[in-house]
C-alpha cells in the first residue's frame, strides 16, 4: 500500500463525501416545504432531476460519486472493495451511503 498516497487522497474523498451530505440534506428540506400534498412525488422528482437531457439523473450521480470514494479508497488500502446494491430511493437512504 501507497501510504503517503492514502493519506493524501482518503481525507479529500471524506471532505467531499461531508459536502455530498450537506446537499442532500438541504435538497430534502427544500424537498420537504415545497410539497404541500404529496411529498413523495417532491423527493421522487428531485432525486430523478436531471439538469440537462444527457445527464444522469440526481440519484444516479450522488451513488457513483460514493462508489468512486470507496473504490478509490478501498484499493489504495488494497482491500476489497466493499459492494452495496444502488437500489436507494430517497434522501434519508442516500444519505446513509455518504
Amino acid at each position: 500500500m501507497n501510504t503517503d498516497t492514502y493519506q493524501n487522497i482518503a481525507p479529500l474523498f471524506s471532505i467531499m463525501l461531508e459536502n455530498l451530505y450537506q446537499i442532500l440534506k438541504r435538497a430534502e428540506k427544500y424537498s420537504a416545504e415545497k410539497v404541500t400534498a404529496d411529498r413523495k412525488s417532491s423527493e421522487e422528482f428531485l432525486l430523478n432531476y436531471r439538469l440537462f437531457p444527457d445527464m444522469f439523473p440526481f440519484i444516479m450521480q450522488v451513488q457513483i460519486a460514493c462508489d468512486n470514494a470507496k473504490g478509490a479508497t478501498a484499493r489504495l488500502a488494497n482491500q476489497d472493495i466493499p459492494k452495496f446494491e444502488d437500489n436507494k430511493k430517497s434522501f434519508a437512504e442516500l444519505k446513509k451511503t455518504c
